[in-house]
């Protein structure tokens, strides 16, 4: 899934799913949109980070901390508003 934005009137934009051409987010702050774009990318990558962790125990080391704040994160973004 990737998602672009379309800056639409009023400073405002449309984040549009490239995959299905829909719409998931109106933001109405342009300053916001590139974060809000660039959000399944970045729930990617926190998957990403955990299963790297899972699969090499010890490449978490001193960074313990981290993954609280990353599953913390995947769980926000995955559960939010349910």
């Amino acid at each position: 899934m990737t998602w672009n934005m379309v800056k639409s009137s009023y400073d405002q934009a449309l984040i549009i799913d490239n995959d299905t051409g829909r719409s998931p987010a109106v933001v109405y702050d342009n300053i916001d949109a590139p974060l809000i774009a660039a959000a399944p990318n970045l729930l990617d990558a926190c998957e990403r980070m955990i299963k790297i962790f899972d699969a090499e125990p010890e490449a978490l080391g001193i960074y313990s901390a981290h993954r609280r704040l990353i599953e913390e994160a995947i769980y926000e973004a995955k559960n939010h508003g349910r």
